[in-house]
């Protein structure tokens, strides 16, 4: 947990990350935002090897997609995450993307058992985005892959700025904007922002 406690109101401003330099503060915080438990079985049950696993995904937007992150005004300190991948673009699906991100080097650090879960998991998820959104819908639209907005600054906006930001990108486009949430109560604070038209 970081050492600022603050939660009063917060002002934050967007930026698009393009230097890697900035990528152990992105890790760090989405790490936080999920309480350190995301896919953690999947990763041994080891925070070290869920920050490889979150890194790869910061590589892969940074690479592949857009990755930006909200600033305080006050301190410069990142404080929340998205990391989308427009028309096109997918994350971490090729040889060579596998390589750039680093998810070979994951894979390597997991057990037997966790290591055959994500390629099967990897090798089905292309089949589960379709079912769920229609033949290459995420892929021909803007897909929010990872949203994630330090503890200590929520109730801020933040989540609703990092999406409404792609979100007027992709209508300008004439274009959707798609993500996936497994847990009810995200389902439902994405729902709250009121901003998106998401359906479910």
């Amino acid at each position: 947990m970081s050492e600022v406690a603050t939660k009063v109101p917060v002002a934050t401003y967007l930026e698009l990350i393009k230097e890697d330099s900035d990528l152990p503060e992105v890790v760090q915080v989405l790490g936080d935002a999920f309480e350190w438990q995301i896919f953690l079985s999947g990763c041994d049950n080891s925070k070290d090897i869920m920050y490889q696993y979150l890194l790869c995904y910061a590589k892969a937007g940074l690479l592949d997609g857009e990755l930006w992150v909200a600033k305080t005004q006050e301190g410069n300190r990142i404080v929340g995450v998205a990391i989308w991948f427009g028309p096109g673009q997918l994350a971490i699906r090729t040889a060579e993307q596998k390589e750039r991100c680093g998810w070979n080097t994951f894979l390597s650090k997991l057990s037997d058992k966790s290591r055959n879960w994500w390629i099967y998991f990897m090798d089905s998820y292309e089949k589960a985005l379709d079912a769920v959104h229609g033949p290459d819908v995420h892929l021909n639209n803007w897909h929010l892959q990872l949203l994630g907005v330090h503890p200590n600054y929520h109730r801020n906006g933040i989540a609703k700025k990092l999406c409404e930001h792609v979100e007027f990108k992709a209508h300008s486009q004439g274009l959707l904007s798609v993500l996936e949430a497994t847990d009810p109560k995200k389902v439902c604070s994405l729902l709250q922002l009121n901003c998106f038209g998401f359906l479910v």
